[in-house]
């Protein structure tokens, strides 16, 4: 049976360890002169707005702000997530938390390491699964899965190979089929590792069963809920490069500002009592689910931490057609889990001021409430790129005015790449710069087209809520279901 998960006495995380993680100087020199780098950027822009008439009345001061209001949205989270990673004061790489663990040898963690297991489940993998085996065979010693009632022959294959698979005989769909895998799982296993079939471990031969290992040993000492790795992107074309440093800027500075309320990704490690809990009371819905994840356990009191020892690689959409499908799937889905889980966000948001900024207004005024204003920013920006285009041409055939004057999109794109330029020198690591060095001259308007996407699926969730149906089905589930679950109570928040 699921157990609740369970936090430790003070004495137990005292007796963990009490020598303090070595903190390099590094990154607070470099977050103090990024913050003061960004808001130079932005008072240059707005004094250049200024002696060019753009704020010459208050219509044009309108217009300017709505052009930069998902500007200067992003640059207050930037600055505050600055602020937050300082204020943790762990170091990097490794833990967005000083954990407060003794330093131990090799064989001491290795002959204290407790059981753990990597768990996954696949369905209709045949195609990818040769890929997915190598990178696990390394491990296939700790391997469990379960295949979700595939249709062509994955399970067979599995089986021929050696593996350890559980037959499931209806699809069930990630959240369910995991909760049935751990139930099958040995005892004595207390800590899981959660991969998914499109994913592999970027570290590669011996490394990286070492790496593993060190990171889930730190985990079970520190007795936090779970961890969420670094992901990056494999390398690809301009699409993948788009979405690979999106990646970087979200675990990077997004995860590693969060501390100990991190929400998990895919592929995460859990304590086995604390996913069993998880998954007792989950939707079992595939949008969105390791975010509910992520809130149940912490709603319960749980630590989750970032790690970026641990880094996983994904494969990224390659076609506009699947990163649109993507992305309106993920704006539903966290639409769907403000709409069942509002209590659990509640009881997060009052455990700190910066989980009740990340989780209230980041995630919920910021990126639901404030979208239709969003929209209209990106509308004056198509406005005013495509005036100066106009211009360009000779054309004329957009009218002139201050909705379409082409220095608004100029004075945005000028300040977004300054900007990004900024966050990518205190987000990145040295050696991997070079790589997005070509992608971030198109970044900012590739960052503005995911809106479109975010509006239909939150749209969906309306739809589908008032007349049982969506604007557009997404890749992720057929027919989705939007209602408060059963499972949870008011009282299992106390």
């Amino acid at each position: 049976m699921a157990t609740g998960p369970k936090s430790r006495p003070p004495t137990e995380q005292r007796e963990a360890g009490g020598a303090r993680s070595r903190v390099s100087a590094t990154p607070d020199l470099a977050g103090g002169w990024t913050i003061a780098a960004v808001v130079m950027v932005c008072l240059a822009g707005v004094t250049v707005a200024g002696a060019s008439g753009l704020l010459s009345s208050a219509s044009r001061i309108l217009i300017y702000l709505l052009a930069n209001l998902i500007l200067t949205i992003d640059v207050i989270d930037l600055l505050l997530r600055i602020w937050a990673q300082r204020a943790h004061g762990a170091a990097s790489p490794g833990p967005s938390i000083d954990l407060g663990l003794e330093e131990i040898s090799n064989a001491e963690r290795a002959a204290a390491l407790k059981p753990y297991a990597i768990i996954a489940s696949v369905h209709d993998e045949a195609d990818a699964l040769d890929r997915f085996l190598a990178t696990l065979a390394s491990f296939k010693d700790r391997v469990w899965l379960i295949d979700d009632a595939s249709g062509d022959g994955t399970l067979l294959r599995l089986r021929r190979a050696g593996w350890n698979c559980l037959a499931g005989t209806v699809n069930r769909n990630k959240p369910a089929a995991l909760r049935h895998l751990l139930r099958t799982l040995p005892a004595e296993i207390e800590t899981v590792v959660v991969m998914d079939p499109d994913v592999s471990f970027a570290a590669s031969g011996p490394s990286q069963r070492s790496v593993l290992e060190r990171v889930i040993s730190d985990l079970q000492r520190s007795g936090a809920a779970a961890l969420t790795p670094r992901v990056t992107a494999a390398p690809g074309g301009w699409l993948v490069e788009f979405q690979a440093l999106e990646y970087e800027l979200a675990c990077g500075l997004g995860r590693r500002s969060l501390g100990e309320l991190c929400c998990n990704s895919g592929v995460s490690i859990y304590r086995r009592s604390a996913l069993e809990y998880a998954l007792a009371h989950h939707s079992l819905s595939i949008y969105a689910e390791d975010f509910e994840n992520s809130l149940l356990l912490l709603a319960a009191g749980e630590r989750i931490y970032y790690d970026d020892r641990m880094v996983i690689e994904t494969r990224a959409k390659t076609s506009w057609r699947g990163l649109f499908s993507q992305r309106v799937g993920w704006a539903f889905g966290c639409g769907r889990v403000f709409v069942e889980r509002l209590p659990q966000l509640l009881a997060v948001a009052r455990r700190s001021p910066f989980a009740a900024y990340q989780y209230l207004i980041y995630l919920g005024f910021a990126a639901i409430v404030m979208l239709p204003l969003k929209l209209l920013s990106v509308a004056i920006l198509a406005l005013s790129f495509a005036k100066a285009v106009d211009n360009l041409l000779l054309t004329e055939l957009i009218p002139g005015g201050s909705w379409s004057e082409p220095l608004l999109f100029a004075l945005w794109y000028s300040k977004c790449v300054l900007v990004l330029l900024l966050n990518c020198f205190f987000t990145l690591r040295r050696g991997e710069r070079a790589r997005h060095l070509l992608t971030l001259p198109m970044y900012p308007v590739y960052a503005l087209l995911p809106y479109l996407a975010m509006a239909i699926g939150f749209a969906n969730l309306v739809t589908l809520k008032a007349l049982g149906w969506r604007l557009f089905t997404d890749h992720y589930e057929p027919r989705p279901s939007v209602g408060r679950p059963a499972a949870t109570t008011a009282a299992e928040l106390r």
